[in-house]
């Protein structure tokens, strides 16, 4: 998992890129880095390892005058905790950012002789690499024929020395959102990045190429269709993303597990009783469920671990809880009567969203428990129960944990009425 966020616009990039960043480092804290376009079309690249604190440090001594810019912060998968290794990776007229696995890519090194290009251990570098080696003039027509060439995951931010004031990004798996304001167009992994600029925002579709200008934001998908996005709204605003005047994010997430818990339940209280009508969750959805299945990584596994001693003994139904990433591999029992219930705090858990297509190709029903609205497992799922928790910066998990462990008591004690 990696933070990245790009930027153009009327504004200095540098000063939004190290915002953002500082936003999205607890997706990643081994190194951070930051590629700024400039008026004169060179890419300046500064990067450094640890925390985002010491890129700000380092910008601080060489701040660039650009409005164009891209930024990630990484957390180490392929090749070690360098500065070689850091984002963002630049190779001839390409430098680009990338969240994700490409597991293909020494077979892609081998097949166009890439080795004498790179400098890092990174599969991301690799990209970076052909993505130039196949670039002409068009950069729609080099990213396509480059993520036709890719196995994996992957959220790319990529500018062209030659494509002043242009970002493009194109996904698959790997979140991002984006947001068009006043002062430019912007993308992220993450919403807490985007929100200090705009409350409307939309996911970025799969495989679908995004081109970011200062006025204007447009998708097309890889046979040149344009489309528009579905525009959402963020229900909570940037002092939910500040520790205002907690010592640290966790601490004053512990103390937002009351209200949040009690957002999450009471709207779905009626007569003392569960109720989904809001939701649009039928009745019939628990009707003559022979098994549940929860799936889920991580804390939100554990909160299904917790509510299958809840939920088994009160229905009487067998209750299995399987990690998202094992799933796949256990040729799952599910069937028409099998209830799947998948839980991810974002909505775009890549495993658990695997999961979910599985349970959902067995013909299982599905119902899924997220926070982030308009997220891809949310979009997926047949029915979806959204928590309320708002954002949660600390690695740790606090109200995350609490609100999904209430969801799922709600579902258990619906599906027993």
């Amino acid at each position: 998992m990696c933070g990245i966020i790009g930027y153009t616009g009327y504004n200095y990039a540098q000063n939004i890129l190290l915002e953002g960043l500082s936003q999205l480092e607890y997706r990643g804290y081994d190194s951070a880095g930051i590629a700024l376009l400039t008026k004169d079309n060179q890419i300046s690249v500064h990067k450094c390892t640890g925390r985002v604190a010491s890129l700000i440090d380092l910008c601080s001594l060489d701040e660039v005058d650009s409005c164009c810019g891209v930024g990630h912060t990484r957390w180490a998968t392929h090749g070690g905790v360098t500065k070689q290794n850091a984002h963002p990776h630049t190779c001839g007229k390409v430098s680009l950012i990338h969240n994700g696995i490409i597991e293909n890519y020494y077979e892609i090194i081998e097949e166009y002789h890439l080795a004498d290009k790179l400098v890092s251990e990174t599969d991301t570098e690799v990209v970076a690499a052909l993505l130039d080696t196949l670039y002409e003039s068009d950069p729609i027509v080099a990213i396509k024929e480059t993520v036709s060439k890719l196995n994996g995951s992957f959220a790319f931010c990529i500018m062209f020395t030659d494509q002043p004031g242009l970002i493009y990004s194109i996904r698959n798996v790997s979140p991002l959102v984006a947001a068009l304001a006043k002062s430019g167009s912007y993308i992220a992994s993450d919403l807490t990045a985007l929100i200090p600029y705009s409350k409307e925002y939309f996911i970025v579709p799969e495989y679908h190429i995004i081109t970011l200008s200062k006025t204007d934001i447009t998708i097309q998908d890889l046979n040149g269709k344009f489309i528009l996005p579905e525009i959402l709204t963020v229900n909570w605003d940037i002092e939910a993303a500040k520790k205002n005047g907690y010592p640290h994010f966790m601490l004053k997430e512990i103390f937002e597990q009351p209200d949040a818990i009690h957002k999450t339940i009471a709207p779905r209280i009626k007569n003392m009783l569960p109720d989904f009508t809001d939701d649009s969750i039928p009745n019939s959805l628990f009707l003559n469920c022979t098994k549940i299945s929860i799936v889920a990584c991580g804390t939100a596994m554990h909160a299904g671990m917790v509510a299958k001693t809840m939920i088994e003994p009160l229905l009487r139904v067998p209750v299995t809880v399987s990690i998202a990433s094992e799933f796949r591999y256990e040729e799952p029992l599910i069937d028409k009567n099998t209830l799947v219930i998948t839980v991810s705090q974002s909505g775009e858990t890549i495993d658990t969203l695997e999961a979910l297509r599985l349970a959902k190709r067995l013909h299982g029903r599905t119902i899924s428990i997220v926070n982030v609205k308009g997220s891809s497992i949310a979009r997926e799922s047949d029915y979806v129960l959204y928590t309320h928790a708002g954002p949660e910066i600390a690695v740790a998990s606090t109200k995350a944990y609490t609100v999904q462990l209430a969801a799922l008591y709600l579902l258990g004690c619906k599906a027993a009425l």
